[in-house]
């Protein structure tokens, strides 16, 4: 089988969860106390923070680097409160929705990038990964999550890093349109080569990388779905069907309608 083809089939078929079978937990307490078992390896992380969550995505587990950020003392200061309960900002509340979401739809979030506090209290890029934890009965049970800093605290501008996420946000609500240099710059206030080197400097691709790749994470949620190709081709923003078959082929290995169909014998294999 070709490789890329072959990645690609890897890729489409991966567990949401993202956890092997043989170790799902029996039950919570077992999950807590595989947790405890690794805590002095987490704690020595000090640019990754380490977390797990319960079905009401309250604290149950955070690392020594979570609770250095949150400027917290002892665990028990952090459990049993929500992201939105410690961190009492907008990126706090938009972190309980993305826990809320992995435990309502049992789906992972994987390879996000977002904005977190660094030790500094400055606002600095990250990549953060969270997966639904189910038991050996099926059920959800918890949130594990994991961010890992983009920068070190010397390389990091808070300064740039806002106008970058304004780019962002505004990228995710025009994905289904043509987006250009001009809007971008008008809506971060940076010119061309300054949009240019920040995204190479943080995502370390071009904005115009980072647009194909929403454009394909979208679409693959999409066909995960029942609407149609040539629909899903428009909603990702291409207004050639070709193109998209093309850019979504070069990225995955297989076509857009090879995927859903993928996609759908396995949801049989597995019912």
């Amino acid at each position: 089988m070709d490789t890329r083809l072959a990645k690609g089939l890897h890729e489409a078929v991966k567990p949401p969860a993202g956890i092997p079978p043989c170790a799902l937990p029996g039950s919570l307490d077992e999950l807590l106390r595989a947790t405890a078992w690794f805590a002095p390896v987490f704690h020595a992380l000090p640019t990754t923070v380490v977390f797990v969550k319960n079905t009401r995505a309250e604290y149950l587990y955070g690392n020594r680097t979570l609770l250095q950020r949150l400027q917290l003392s002892e665990q028990s200061d952090l459990l049993g409160k929500t992201s939105a309960d410690v961190f009492q900002s907008e990126w706090g509340r938009q972190y309980t929705e993305q826990d809320l979401a992995v435990l309502a739809q049992g789906r992972a979030i994987e390879n996000k990038l977002e904005l977190h506090t660094y030790p500094t209290r400055e606002l600095g890029w990250c990549v953060t990964h969270k997966f639904p934890i189910t038991d050996t009965n099926g059920n959800t049970v918890a949130v594990l999550g994991i961010s890992a800093d983009l920068e070190s605290n010397r390389d990091n501008n808070p300064r740039l890093n806002r106008k970058i996420v304004r780019i962002e946000q505004y990228l995710h609500e025009h994905l289904d349109q043509t987006v250009t240099m001009k809007q971008l710059e008008a809506v971060s206030r940076l010119s061309a080569a300054q949009i240019e080197r920040g995204f190479k400097k943080i995502f370390n691709i071009t904005p115009a990388q980072y647009i194909q790749k929403l454009r394909i994470d979208r679409a693959v949620a999409l066909l995960r779905g029942q609407m149609p190709v040539s629909e899903v081709s428009a909603q990702c923003g291409y207004s050639d069907h070709s193109a998209f078959s093309r850019h979504f082929k070069s990225a995955l290995g297989i076509t857009p309608s090879e995927f859903r169909n993928l996609c759908r014998r396995t949801a049989d294999t597995a019912e």
